[in-house]
This record gives C-alpha cells, structure tokens and sequence, in this order.
C-alpha cells in the first residue's frame, strides 16, 4: 500500500507516463506468460508469484491518479482504467479508439487530430496536449492528454492514451489571470501609488505601481532598490525625521501607519501625500518589509489651507481676525513667552471717509494701513 501511496501523490505527467508504460508493459509480459503456462505450471510456486505479481501490477494501474486506457490497431480498446471513466463518464463497453473524438471540444479537435494523423504515420512518436473533455452532464473540463506507444512496430499498433484532469488548475491559472488583471486597473487608475519597501532610512523599494511617474515624474525603474535615488530623497526634509519616528513607533506597536507629508517632484513642485500602510512580519516576528498605498492629497490639502486661512484671517485686508486672536491670547498668556508686550490701536476718521469718498475708499484706506501694519 506505500507504493500505491507514492503513486497517487506522484504528480510529474513526464515520469508518470514512464513508470505507467513500464508497468503496463509488465503487466502485459506476465499476462502472456500465464496464458502460456497455465496449463503446465499451474500448481507450481513460479505460477503462483506470477499471478501475484499481475494482481499487484492491475492494482497499481487502478490506483493511478491518472486515466489509463490501452488501445490497438487506433480503434480497438482493450483496457480502461476507474480513473479514465470518471474523468469521462463513459464506461468500458462503451469505449472505442474513436469515442475521444466525439469527447473532445470542436475548438480543440484540429490540433488533436493534427497530431494523432502525425502519430499515426510515425512522423512522432507520441505527444502531450492540453485540451478540453466532455464531462457526464455535457460540459467540459480540462485535461492533459498523452498519447505513448507500447508496441507500434508490431501489426498491432498498441498505445497507451493518458488523461490528467488539470480543471481545477486551468481554473485557478484563469482566476489568477483575472485577479492580476483586475489589480492592474486597480493599481493603474489609483490617484498615488502602492508599494513595498524595505523597513530602512531610505525606505528601499521592493515594487512600486505604474503611478509612480504620475506622482512625482519620476521612472520606477530609478527607485528600485535606490538606484538612482531613494524615495527618502523625495520627502520634504524637514519631514523626514517625523516620517521615520512615526514608522517606528508605529511598528513597536504593531498598529496601522497614517500620515500626510510633503514630497517634492521631480520638477521640483511641492505636493501631499497621504501615506497608509503596515507592517509585515516573518515568522520570528521581525519585520520583512512594509506595504501599502501613497495617494496624493495635494488638492485637498489646498482647500483646507483656503478654509484654514479664511477661518483665521480678514477677507479684506488679510490680517489675522479676533478668532485667531482668542486663540492667540490663550496660548501668548503661558509664563514662557512673559515678560510681552500688546499695543491696541484704532483708526481716526475712517467713518469720516466713508461717509465723504464711500465705503470703497475706506476699504482701501484700510487694506493700506493693514500693509503698513505687516512691514
């Protein structure tokens, strides 16, 4: 029961069809060696082994992860084995060397044929073609097909035709193609890029999306692995001491990563980014590499400099409003900024010009003092 074990683990088509024809060729060589001495030896401890050892043989052909069948003369099927009826839902008497044809899908059956003809006349020995079978309830599942002589020299041209039913791995190479492809648009259409970076000073990149150039007008191909810069070569540097702290504390604790700094282009503008990340970990938990996304904010930190600065600030003239000044006195009235100084002053007149040149002459009036004020 090991071998048999070893067997059905045994994944390699190559290998596999070696060990099936050898040991179909046993199987048909002690076959004919009973035939031929049953009569004489039958009680004989020689006859018994060799009775043996066919049960043996017919049971490791049985338990093959692989469906087997023995065909002669390209029409005539001597052995199917349980694995061959299962992957085609056909049984033995219903089976001839011509039953494939109609199993085959019409898309694939060109390039099967192509190759049986081939095969057939001798031009190749055998061939391996991955193809699509018709299942019991009509539909269709992939297979890999191997055709391999056994005897084409003799009158009776007899083949061995292996079927390995690879749906499932066809399914996940097309799910995968998928996913890859969804995850491209994904990564192409994000307003930033995602990444994967050493955990060092230099932040060393492992894999940035095409978004990159977008972001900073740089190439991926000068950052990968710092070999023309490094992306902490990009960080405004007065955030960057800030940025590696707010890493490190971060993975200490094991937490996500959110922060927003300023990265300078490669045409030497200013732009925010927002960064979310985390930590990844190897089994002894120390850290492999870090992942994430980098999005550029730089619209929106615009506006909320906009509203921040009308928030605190005179429409018209630009100097800091009583809000800021409320906030102003509560952090000016702490003891470390005493001893300081105020000075309160009013405008004379500004009713009077208003009233005499219009509201328009005073706005400026005021916009002039206010300029004087900043100097």
């Amino acid at each position: 029961m090991h071998i048999i074990s070893l067997i059905e683990n045994f994944r390699n088509n190559s290998y596999m069809t070696l060990l099936v024809v050898f040991l179909l060729t046993i199987l048909i060589l002690t076959l004919a060696v009973l035939n031929k001495n049953k009569k004489i030896k039958r009680n004989s401890y020689d006859y018994e082994r060799l009775k043996e050892n066919n049960l043996l043989f017919e049971i490791l052909i049985k338990k093959m992860p692989l469906g087997i069948a023995v065909i002669k003369k390209f029409n005539e099927v001597l052995y199917v084995n349980e694995k061959h009826m299962e992957i085609t839902g056909k049984k033995r008497e219903e089976f001839t060397g011509k039953t494939w044809i109609e199993l085959t899908h019409p898309d694939d059956l060109e390039k099967d044929m192509e190759l049986f003809e081939k095969f057939k006349s001798g031009e190749i020995e055998g061939y391996t073609l991955e193809k699509r079978y018709m299942n019991v309830d009509g539909s269709y599942i992939w297979v890999k097909l191997t055709i391999h002589p056994l005897d084409m020299k003799g009158k009776n041209k007899i083949y061995i035709s292996l079927l390995e039913d690879i749906n499932e791995k066809i399914s996940a190479k097309e799910e995968l193609i998928e996913s890859e492809r969804n995850k491209s648009i994904l990564l192409s259409n994000l307003p930033g890029i995602a990444y994967r970076c050493k955990f060092d000073r230099d932040w060393t990149m492992k894999f940035i999306s095409e978004g990159f150039y977008k972001l900073t007008g740089y190439k991926v191909e000068e950052l990968m692995n710092n070999k023309e810069m490094s992306f902490n070569d990009l960080i405004s540097e007065e955030y960057r001491e800030k940025l590696w702290y707010k890493w490190v504390e971060v993975v200490e604790k094991k937490e996500k990563f959110v922060y927003e700094y300023p990265i300078i282009t490669a045409d030497d503008k200013e732009k925010w980014v927002l960064e979310q990340g985390q930590a990844i970990y190897d089994e002894n938990g120390d850290v492999e590499a870090l992942e994430g996304l980098i999005i550029d904010i730089t619209e929106r930190k615009m506006k909320e400099g906009e509203i921040e600065y009308l928030y605190n600030h005179d429409y018209l003239t630009g100097l800091h409003n009583r809000r800021y000044l409320e906030k102003a006195k509560e952090e000016y009235s702490k003891e470390k900024y005493h001893p300081i100084s105020i000075i309160v002053c009013d405008i004379n007149g500004l009713k009077l010009i208003n009233d005499a040149f219009g509201q328009e002459k005073g706005d400026e009036f005021l916009i002039a003092t206010a300029h004087g004020l900043k100097k």
